[in-house]
């Protein structure tokens, strides 16, 4: 789910995911678990919704990734379909 949150982010104007039935339960879960991995960090902030659409609030360029190391996760086929669809990452100056 987060990676597809970043797909949103990176590819398009305003990073809103267009979400479908399930999805709000796998956001829930995502939020929960940002919550116990970064004890005494309110997460519920951190996605926004508005008419089945949900986004990272976050600026575009603060989120960076490894391309390379993302292709090399193995099994799911969603996985390499939602890292092909990430720009490459320009290097920092």
């Amino acid at each position: 789910m987060l990676l597809r949150f970043v797909v949103a982010l990176k590819t398009t104007d305003e990073g809103w995911l267009d979400t479908g039935e399930g999805d709000w339960q796998a956001i829930g879960r995502l939020k929960d678990d940002f919550s116990r991995a970064f004890d005494g960090y309110d997460f519920n902030g951190f996605i926004v919704n508005g008419r089945k659409k949900y986004r990272l609030v976050i600026s575009k360029e603060a989120v960076c990734y490894n391309k390379t190391m993302l292709k090399k996760i193995k099994g799911s086929a969603s996985i390499s379909d939602f890292v092909n669809k990430l720009p490459a990452m320009r290097k920092r100056k």
